[in-house]
């Protein structure tokens, strides 16, 4: 049955992946009256019991899209006797991504009278400004890495009546680490704007893909990317020096790239003062990173210079995929050693610490690669850099996925190998809905890493971006799965997937569940239920329908695996069941009885359950035909009874009835009855009740006529 939104936010107590670690200060603008983010629910559609249920949903299944739509813009950030400030619902994602979305640290909810101990008894809706209308907090205690931290999350409405998540005040430490008693939030004003300092750099060249963004840092948010060998004017550069300033087509504001030389380089300066003497020139160290460009039909080249502790020769050159790459080294010490670096995947392909000098590799990806020599004592080294052309063949088919097949009675499988070139290394294999996975990769450092998805409905289980190399699920429909293993080309792998059989059925190993009854209004035919769902917990609902009646059901979850079936509560029927992926389904109800919807998840998540029933179009009362002549034999339909108790009472009340109705078919009888025009005065009083077969008062008298043996020893008693 429904409970109300406090008692089941007490009785989650539910340990989820939210770490509340690392203090953050954010110093923007105050605007008190935030608005609900694009896409959240309103307040018209749901009650504040269920916008509770979605935000813990949200932070249930990690859904980040789901959290920022939830959040009002701005987001307030706060730290509890510290400093608050506010950022957009994608900013703050982002700020609190490990926060939010860490799959390894747990999470308790607790109730507002804890809340309001943890903050000294103050009640955690007072402390926010008084132009916003804060209506609830869920409060929570954290198991972070520095131990258990505290948060509370604010709820708010707007003056149009929409409930969305205001802010989050965090306390590292708990709330109780902290002395004094709690003073009203105050929102810190606005720091000034980006601030542009004049440079001597005129122009800048990009030495392969660096973000573009709209302000210096990477925090902000990214319009473009630049492309190798292109040039930028520059405006200036940031209070760091970190991020130069330049004009770029994608905003008219200034577009903000990094200035990390190891991508970005100056390519003009100002030519200096002639006024000044110059100084008698000397040998300056070159500057770092210096870029390798290959002339046409060259294909090797030889670098010198001078490495030690304190200089780190480094030079960047662009390869194209599956380019060989090979390096010889020469040099005086046996410190000196160079390393291999992938700029765009940062993947280091060879160590200092690699004892070789001489190195070869097949390179997976175009993008720029950095080579940095170093040496543990000045000395000079000589380095000869050689790329062969790549041979003018056609491109190989793509490798269809390999087959993973179970051998009789085994649950799971071992493949292993080492990674192709092309770095995508996959498998399919085929499961049953409800079937329990569980994939475990091995890999050298756990470089390589898998992603699932299934075939058929397309839904991605497990992105490359989930750091988990063991992941366990239930897999939700029977279908082929596609696992696809990427990681840096060559290395090792050992990959082992399990899949437990069940039984034939689902339905007996659901734990038993008592099912609420939907019941719609006066005058009503559709009603709807909404709340969490935890993972592999059925939630029931149960509804009465007339047969003939059409019942049209519809689910809505944020997690795809979400299904539900139909049984009948009385015949035992399955009409859908779980395997069967439509969410929105109707039927015609086949039987007056009880229906039984089930509603399951292998994920915890929530659930929207709508049902409507339309009422049945209202059907005519037949009508009974007045009596004929030509209807007269009807009679031989009536099931037999046994008359002769009955007949003499039966006599004098017929006698009245029979007087006006028989003349008309007193001639019409001998023809159907033949037999009968030896009791011919009994007749007419036998047969005409055949008539009254249609009311319920004569229904016994007419089945003299299929008796007629036992009309003489009648005609006695009916002679007086």
């Amino acid at each position: 049955m429904p409970v109300s939104k406090r008692t089941w936010i007490i009785a989650l107590a539910l340990l989820l992946s939210f770490a509340l670690s690392g203090c953050i200060t954010i110093n923007p603008t105050f605007r008190p009256l935030s608005t609900p983010a694009s896409g959240a629910p309103t307040a018209s559609s749901q009650t504040l019991a269920q916008f509770n249920a979605d935000l813990i949903a949200a932070l249930v299944t990690k859904d980040g899209d789901a959290l920022r739509s939830l959040m009002g813009d701005p987001f307030v950030l706060a730290l509890w006797q510290s400093e608050a400030g506010e950022l957009t619902p994608a900013d703050a994602i982002t700020q609190l991504h490990d926060e939010l979305l860490d799959q390894k640290q747990a999470i308790t909810f607790v109730s507002q009278e804890m809340a309001r101990e943890w903050l000294g008894g103050v009640d955690p809706l007072t402390p926010w400004p008084p132009e916003v209308n804060v209506v609830d907090s869920i409060g929570v205690s954290v198991l972070g890495p520095d131990g258990v931290n505290e948060a509370i999350l604010v709820i708010a409405e707007d003056m149009a009546g929409d409930f969305y998540w205001y802010a989050i005040l965090l306390a590292p430490g708990g709330f109780a680490s902290y002395e004094g008693d709690g003073q009203p939030i105050v929102i810190a004003p606005v720091q000034p704007p980006q601030t542009i300092l004049p440079s001597n750099v005129t122009r800048v060249l990009a030495l392969g893909a660096v973000g573009i963004f709209d302000g210096p840092g990477a925090s902000f948010q990214q319009i473009g990317v630049t492309t190798r060998g292109e040039t930028y004017r520059v405006s200036g550069v940031s209070v760091d020096g970190q991020w130069w300033a330049v004009e770029c087509t994608l905003s008219e504001a200034p577009c903000w790239i990094s200035a990390n030389p190891t991508f970005v380089r100056p390519v003009s300066q100002p030519p200096a003062p002639t006024s000044i003497p110059q100084p008698t020139a000397t040998p300056q160290p070159p500057t770092y990173p210096i870029r390798i460009n290959f002339a046409p039909g060259q294909s090797s080249t030889l670098v010198r210079g001078a490495v030690g502790p304190l200089q780190t020769p480094q030079y960047v050159l662009f390869i194209q995929t599956n380019q060989t790459l090979h390096l010889l080294l020469t040099s005086p010490s046996p410190t000196t050693n160079f390393s291999v670096r992938g700029v765009s995947d940062g993947v280091i392909y060879k160590t200092a610490q690699e004892p070789v000098r001489e190195w070869s590799m097949l390179l997976p990806r175009s993008q720029d690669y950095l080579i940095t020599l170093s040496a543990a004592v000045n000395t000079t080294f000589a380095l000869e850099i050689t790329i062969p052309p790549l041979p003018h063949t056609p491109t190989p088919a793509p490798v269809p996925p390999e087959r993973i097949n179970f051998a009789p009675g085994a649950t799971s499988a071992v493949r292993s190998g080492s990674l192709p070139a092309s770095q995508i290394k996959q498998y399919v294999f085929r499961a049953l809905a409800n079937q329990p996975a569980r994939i475990l990769l091995d890999s050298p450092g756990g470089q390589a890493n898998f992603a699932l998805q299934g075939v058929s409905d397309g839904v991605t289980y497990k992105p490359f971006s989930n750091p988990a190399r063991e992941f366990s699920l239930i897999l939700p429909r029977t279908q082929d799965y596609l696992l696809s293993i990427n990681g840096p080309a060559g290395i090792n792998y050992l990959l082992e997937l399990t899949i437990t059989p069940v039984a034939p059925t689902a339905t007996p190993t659901l734990p038993p569940v008592t099912p609420e009854r939907i019941s719609f209004p006066p005058g009503g035919s559709s009603a709807s239920r909404s709340g969490p769902l935890w993972a592999n917990t059925p939630r029931a609902f149960i509804f009465g329908a007339a047969a003939g009646q059409t019942a049209y059901i519809r689910i809505t979850s944020p997690s795809p695996a979400a299904s539900f079936s139909v049984r009948g509560a009385s015949d035992g029927v399955e009409y859908k069941s779980m395997s069967n992926p439509a969410r929105d389904w109707s039927f015609v109800i086949p039987s007056s009885q009880d229906y039984v919807i089930t509603i399951l998840a292998p994920v915890n998540t929530s659930f929207t359950l709508n049902l409507t029933i339309p009422p049945a179009p209202p059907t005519a009362t037949p009508t009974i035909a007045p009596p004929t002549a030509t209807s007269t034999p009807t009679p031989t339909v009536a099931p037999p009874t046994n008359t002769p108790t009955p007949l003499p009472t039966a006599t004098p009340t017929l006698a009245p009835t029979a007087t006006p109705t028989l003349a008309p078919t007193a001639t019409d009888t001998p023809t159907p009855e033949p037999t009968a025009t030896a009791t011919a005065t009994e007749t007419p009083t036998l047969e005409p009740t055949a008539t009254p077969t249609e009311t319920p008062t004569e229904t016994p008298t007419p089945t003299e006529t299929s008796t007629p043996t036992e009309t003489p020893t009648e005609t006695p008693t009916g002679a007086p």
